[in-house]
């Protein structure tokens, strides 16, 4: 049996330093309550390209590869993959998966 484990909000807190620089970049004050990864499909005023190219920044600066993770995180992945195959998921783009 393989298991695959997502990164983002599974074993890291990555949504809410997301929206912080969401916020920052776009000058806006959305709260984590109403925050989602596509959250800029919600403000029509702001260009898909500059949606893009602000998570393409992310990226780029690293920001999903400096998340600390969540407390315990790692040591319920060894517990896992000592009884199964496990393996992380890390996408660059959220997708759904059906």
């Amino acid at each position: 049996m393989k298991i695959g484990i997502d990164l983002d909000d599974v074993l890291a807190d990555s949504l809410p330093h997301y929206l912080q620089a969401f916020n920052r970049r776009f000058g806006l004050d959305v709260e984590l309550a109403d925050g989602a990864w596509r959250i800029a499909d919600r403000f029509p005023h702001i260009p898909r390209q500059e949606a893009d190219e602000f998570f393409t920044e992310l990226i780029a600066d690293g920001f999903f590869s400096s998340r600390s993770l969540i407390p315990h995180a790692k040591e319920a992945v060894e517990t896992l993959a000592d009884a199964v195959s496990a393996f992380l998921v890390v996408l660059a783009v959220p997708i759904t998966v059906l």
